[in-house]
């Protein structure tokens, strides 16, 4: 049988003692690092669906369920099993399909609109033909309603009088979409309650409110 000499035992440890801090400690730490960064930013199968109003985040709902082809539209109705207190209103604006005017029972504010933005970059596509990847993030903010390079010239055409009944009473609004997709006018409406306002007409220039009965 061969003897070690403590020289070679002393050197043996010491090789193994380097192999493992040099190759397999940072090879299980990177590893631990990835699974906690993957469990960070997203659980297969799903996407997120974060609201935000005037800076607060209002709901942040992580495990959406989430299929091939998924339009923001469908994220939202799924987001509703993930989450029973989520609720969203739209309002349908042809040709551009429904329009979300409320989530969780909040309007977006005076002069405002609920912006939808895909992992962080607005979208210049309505919920209904928006389609996600897998763990998208779905961000809403009410912000301040843009400035338009037609902004002039729609509001020339904008009637001054509001179609529809006496207004008064309840704070509304009214969000006509272009066909670039951006938001071309924000008519303030003050509806009767039992009345929601909506879109006369959502080809632009002509764009206006009208309070209907709920």
């Amino acid at each position: 049988m061969k003897h070690w000499k403590p020289h070679n035992v002393i050197f043996a440890a010491l090789v193994c003692f380097l192999a493992f801090n040099l190759f397999l400690q940072p090879s299980a730490e990177a590893k631990g690092l990835t699974n906690a960064q993957a469990d960070k930013l997203c659980i297969p199968g799903t996407v997120s669906i974060t609201v935000s109003l005037d800076g607060d985040d209002i709901y942040n709902i992580p495990k959406v369920a989430w299929i091939e082809n998924e339009t923001v539209s469908l994220a939202m109705k799924n987001a509703k099993c993930a989450d029973a207190t989520f609720t969203y209103d739209t309002d349908t604006s042809c040709p551009f399909g429904d329009l979300v005017t409320t989530i969780g029972g909040n309007f977006p504010g005076k002069g405002k609109f609920w912006q939808l933005s895909i992992n962080g970059t607005p979208s210049m596509n309505g919920i209904d033909t928006a389609i996600l990847e897998e763990c998208d993030e779905i961000t809403w903010t009410n912000e301040v309603i843009p400035p338009h390079k037609g902004d002039k010239k729609i509001s020339a055409h904008v009637p001054e009088s509001i179609e529809g009944q006496n207004m008064e009473s309840t704070s509304g609004f009214c969000i006509c979409a272009g066909p670039d997709g951006f938001v071309c006018v924000l008519k303030e409406n003050n509806c009767n309650d039992g009345y929601l306002p909506l879109c006369t007409n959502t080809k632009p220039p002509l764009c206006g409110c009208k309070c209907i009965k709920h």
